[in-house]
């Protein structure tokens, strides 16, 4: 059985990133492979999207899944996360878009209780910095398109589009004292500014570096939230006040514009590179 080509795919994470692709993109086919949780549905011009849920494990065996696969080629796909995610308020308003340049695994450090200075470091033995470059042309591409996109508003503040380090762990955390403690774990890898917050792109990027495919990847985050609280707000406060449905929905729909901007961009570049009209 030929395999098909898959020349995008695409990899939300949860239905509110997903829904939009399904009522914006045509499907011909629906593909129920081992380790997705669900079917993987895929364009007649080689566009898959798949969700993988929460987290980096889960983003990771769907990515597995995808290169183990006989019944699909990844060769030469361009792998793109389009979703949600935290951010410090520097990114801009609820709904600004950020392009990742290059991930940062929150997870892989030292905690230390008793230690108030510095309750974070970086692990004392490490076979790597847990810092992933992304490939710069295409970060380029993704921020041209996002400036060219009309993004959707969640208030008064006008939303735009940025770029920046993508910083994805395992917890969802909130609150002062932690983004103090991102902010110095980003600049000790050399990686400053981080500009959102996520869970799965630590676990994209490590599959997709095994599998040599890392130089083909590209992170669009929309902002629902951000990681503390403004001066007035406990922590608790503010998360239950910025995690609203509104936010969230304006995030996940400008992440699918330029996702979707994004995805056709990178559709005409294969066929103009391949000799076709």
């Amino acid at each position: 059985m030929t395999p098909h080509t898959l020349r995008v795919v695409v990899l939300p994470a949860i239905g509110l990133e997903l829904r939009p692709w399904l009522g914006g993109l045509s499907f011909t086919e629906e593909l129920t492979l081992p380790g997705l949780h669900e079917p993987l549905r895929v364009t007649d011009d080689g566009v898959g999207v798949v969700p993988t849920g929460i987290g980096k494990a889960d983003a990771a065996t769907t990515l597995t899944a995808l290169f183990a696969s006989p019944r699909v080629d990844c060769s030469e796909a361009t792998f793109l996360t389009a979703g949600i995610a935290g951010g410090p308020p520097e990114t801009g308003p609820f709904g600004s878009v950020c392009v990742g340049d290059c991930v940062v695994d929150w997870d892989r450090k030292h905690r230390v209780t008793d230690d108030e200075d510095r309750p974070i470091d970086l692990l004392y033995w490490r076979e790597r910095d847990y810092v992933y470059d992304l490939d710069s042309a295409l970060a380029d591409l993704a921020v041209d398109v996002a400036e060219r996109v009309d993004l959707r508003t969640a208030g008064e503040r006008v939303p735009q589009a940025t770029r920046g380090t993508v910083l994805s762990g395992g917890e969802f955390w909130h609150g002062e004292s932690l983004a103090r403690q991102a902010e110095w774990l980003v600049d000790a890898y050399g990686a400053p500014p981080y500009r959102v917050t996520e869970m799965e792109a630590a676990g994209m990027v490590v599959t997709l570096d095994r599998f040599d495919a890392l130089d083909r990847y590209v992170v669009v985050r929309g902002v629902a939230n951000y990681d503390r609280p403004p001066a007035d707000r406990s922590a608790h406060e503010n998360l239950d006040f910025e995690t609203g449905e509104h936010a969230n929905e304006v995030a996940a729909e400008n992440a699918y514009r330029v996702g979707r901007a994004l995805v056709e961009r990178v559709q005409e570049r294969r066929t103009a590179g391949s000799g076709r009209s």
